[in-house]
């Protein structure tokens, strides 16, 4: 009876074996691989495109960021007509104004005068540093012809026609816009920021002084026609970001004072700048005294 029990049980026993066989086959099958050849199957690596444009990344708000705005186009061609040795040494780039916190420094002092966004400011200061790099002007000076001009308002317009940061007119230089797509250009800061160096970048050179060239470019080059105080407050902009920087400021003046009696011109007055700056009252744009600058064809681009 036993016998013949343990012979029936027999291929049942050998049926388990090969099913628990079969099924571990199964598992050992469907796990993923392991030890040393366990990654020998995966795909390598993509590697990242040398010209990926890493503007163009992912944003929360619009999905996809917009593509970087390509820089505008130079000025230094057409600037370079003018050499250096021809312009005046108190308009000439001093170096002080490079570091981000020099420039926070001045966007904040003429954000709180004139009453504009500190980043606004920011941007027209990194558009007079890089103006200055294309014309050897100093940004400190463009910035100050911006501020007593449109009080950094970049779509004013006089009764004149004088437009932009800058009020230049672009009746007389049209051509000079041309690269920035026409006189539409004259209300984007990059143009008329550059467009304004290139003016009293020449304008300089053909009067023979800083103060000459602003006058120049005021339309009152000739002593017996008033500037209505432009190059005084230009000048004297001018002066307090330079010490402001740890320049020279009262030096810079002193200078001017002098040329200015060398020309028989009336004399700049002297300007306290206190220790500490603080914002000066809101200081009236010249919207009526438009720059009038008409340069010989010889030097006009």
């Amino acid at each position: 009876m036993w016998q013949r029990k343990g012979i029936k049980g027999i291929p049942r026993i050998i049926v388990l074996v090969f099913a628990s066989g079969l099924i571990t086959a199964l598992v050992l099958l469907l796990m993923p691989p392991t030890g040393p050849d366990a990654f020998e199957t995966l795909p390598a690596p993509v590697a990242p495109e040398e010209n990926i444009d890493l503007s163009q990344t992912i944003n929360s708000e619009n999905h996809i960021a917009a593509p970087k705005k390509p820089p505008p186009p130079s000025i230094a061609a057409q600037a370079d007509l003018v050499p250096l040795s021809k312009v005046d040494s108190l308009a000439l780039d001093q170096g002080l104004l490079r570091s981000a916190a020099d420039k926070m420094l001045i966007s904040n002092y003429f954000s709180k005068k004139y009453n504009h966004d500190p980043l606004l400011l920011l941007g027209y200061v990194d558009h007079a540093l890089e103006t200055a790099r294309e014309t050897g002007i100093d940004p400190l000076l463009l910035l100050a012809i911006m501020a007593i001009e449109s009080n950094f308002n970049h779509t004013v317009q006089s009764p004149a026609g004088a437009q932009g940061l800058m009020q230049v007119m672009t009746s007389i230089h049209a051509g000079k816009f041309a690269p920035y797509g026409g006189i539409e250009a004259a209300f984007l800061p990059e143009a008329n920021i550059r467009v304004g160096a290139l003016i009293i970048k020449q304008a300089i050179a053909l009067m023979g002084s800083l103060q000459g060239g602003l006058r120049f470019y005021v339309g009152a080059a000739n002593p017996s026609v008033s500037d209505g105080g432009f190059v005084n407050k230009v000048l004297s902009e001018y002066a307090r970001q330079v010490e402001m920087l740890g320049g020279n400021g009262l030096g810079l003046l002193h200078h001017a004072m002098q040329q200015d009696l060398a020309r028989n011109l009336p004399p700049i007055p002297a300007v306290q700048i206190p220790e500490e700056q603080t914002p000066g009252p809101l200081e009236p744009s010249l919207k009526h005294l438009p720059n009038q600058l008409r340069l010989p064809s010889a030097s006009t681009p």
